[in-house]
């Protein structure tokens, strides 16, 4: 999903993949430029000479699982899956899941390392809660996924580093699609949330992300090319203070060229976020809504603001033009 409008990528290769680079440089009219760098990891390249592949059915996939190697390739028959689970796993190699059509309910992860999972239905039949966690788990990517129908969240990234979440679609959720907390050295890109169906009292999210105190802030996110549309809040990072005691605020957020139509005032809104950037981004009003849709950078924190649109309110400070494209060079580092 990368390489669109002012995004510009640069490849290297050579040595195994050990991980992307992401660097965004960016300069607005008013501003010195900003460089944000980090690093999150992609699946390694090469297959161990033991790797296999293996069909899995709904009766056999948790044992598939839990018997898997470095480098296998799980492909999923047809059918209606059971929940999943796994947990203390490493995988050096990562292990490929090619869920094509099969129809799950859930996957709950802990502590696992070197997991791809592609495709797949979820469908939580609007009794599960969550379709597919994370938690305390590394080099973990979900593709091109689809996901309606859960009560609370689609996607969860908790207290995990160098996830990738590329080409997921959620629709029909009665809360959020994806949330990241506590994580660092995340990647998200062409996320489509459509057709929320929010509870009463809920405020929907497509994308939020938080942090805590007991916890290192999230930081190092990327998000790019989100679509979302209809009854929900956009792509957010709110912080609090309870009690007096703050959350701790976010690190090198990225939000952008993302296309946001809703009928909430959280478009696209970072708040006490530092050495963030914000551009690219194109906001509206969804007929109906609550309030008028918006983009924000609220608090302590700094947050580069350019080449941002809201259709509805034009002349806004994050309209302002870029003085350089958004960079995300993609990277190959040597073992």
């Amino acid at each position: 999903m990368i390489g669109r409008k002012a995004l510009s990528v640069l490849r290297w290769g050579g040595g195994a993949a050990a991980g992307i680079l992401l660097i965004a440089t960016l300069a607005s009219s008013q501003s010195r430029p900003i460089a944000v760098e980090h690093f999150v990891a992609a699946p390694p390249t090469g297959t161990p000479a033991s790797a296999s592949t293996t069909d899995a059915t709904p009766e056999t996939l948790q044992r598939v699982l839990d018997e898997a190697r470095a480098g296998d390739t799980i492909r999923l028959a047809p059918g209606d899956y059971p929940p999943i689970g796994l947990s203390e796993r490493d995988w050096a190699q990562q292990v490929v899941v090619e869920a094509g059509t099969a129809r799950l309910k859930s996957v709950a992860l802990k502590n696992v390392a070197g997991l791809t999972w592609r495709g797949g239905s979820f469908d939580g039949q609007d009794t599960v809660r969550v379709a597919f966690r994370m938690d305390q788990s590394r080099r973990v990517a979900v593709e091109n996924a689809d996901f309606g129908h859960y009560v609370r969240v689609g996607i969860v990234v908790n207290v995990s580093t160098d996830a990738r979440l590329t080409g997921n679609n959620f629709h029909d959720m009665q809360s959020d699609g994806i949330n990241i907390a506590l994580s660092q050295r995340i990647f998200v890109d062409g996320t489509r949330c459509h057709d929320f169906r929010p509870a009463p009292g809920s405020h929907a999210d497509c994308i939020q992300l938080w942090s805590r105190p007991t916890a290192p802030p999230t930081a190092d996110v990327t998000v790019i090319n989100t679509v979302a549309t209809g009854e929900m809040q956009g792509v957010t990072a709110f912080n609090h203070v309870r009690n007096g005691v703050d959350d701790g605020g976010f690190d090198r957020i990225i939000f952008a060229q993302n296309d946001i139509r809703i009928t909430f005032l959280q478009a696209v809104s970072l708040y006490d976020c530092r050495d963030c950037i914000s551009r690219d981004n194109r906001v509206d009003t969804w007929p109906q809504a609550h309030n008028p849709a918006r983009i924000i950078a609220y608090g302590k924190g700094s947050v580069l603001e350019c080449n941002n649109r809201v259709l509805n309110a034009p002349g806004l400070p994050g309209e302002r033009k870029c003085k350089t494209p958004l960079q995300l060079p993609i990277a190959t580092p040597p073992r």
